[in-house]
């Protein structure tokens, strides 16, 4: 009982946590941490601009990957617009994929990662794959039921991790 009292706590914490970080704060700036990396690696930044909005997610590290909670789960929900989740499009592609969205609300439990932030990475892990298919989770629309897609974005999100 005291374990549900302390999990509840933490939750209530959680979500007046989330409720004031901004948006952004949950997307990252770049297309992936690994191709980051690999510039990184070369020394071929030259984008000081990325490198300052890098900064929070180099200086904490996965920390800054939040934790699946209702909150967020409710909080895509609601989004409509890719403003809504922290993303910057240009004019004409503001509306949130359908697809997509039932697709992250699904794969934010799996990974138990913030149901927004399962929304970035699934955009980011279809621009990564651009040259392949245009989009895995529309392209199927089967959702988490399809295993092969569950995968690769499991991968690709354990991938990011890594790299950053």
């Amino acid at each position: 009982r005291r374990e549900r009292s302390i999990a509840r706590e933490e939750e209530e914490v959680e979500v007046v946590a989330v409720g004031m970080e901004t948006r952004e704060r949950l997307s990252w700036p770049c297309t992936s941490f690994r191709s980051c990396w690999e510039e990184l690696h070369l020394l071929q930044v030259t984008d000081t601009e990325l490198l300052c909005d890098l900064k929070p997610w180099l200086k904490n590290g996965t920390r800054e990957f939040r934790r699946f909670t209702k909150a967020s789960y409710v909080e895509l929900e609601k989004a409509e617009r890719h403003v809504d989740v922290g993303l910057k499009f240009p004019e004409g592609q503001e509306a949130l994929d359908v697809a997509r969205k039932h697709l992250a609300l699904g794969l934010s439990q799996i990974l138990n990662l913030n149901a927004v932030q399962t929304y970035v990475l699934l955009h980011k892990y279809e621009t990564n794959e651009a040259c392949t298919r245009k989009s895995d989770a529309s392209a199927t629309g089967r959702g988490t039921e399809d295993s092969e897609l569950v995968f690769k974005v499991c991968e690709f999100y354990f991938q990011e991790r890594q790299a950053l």
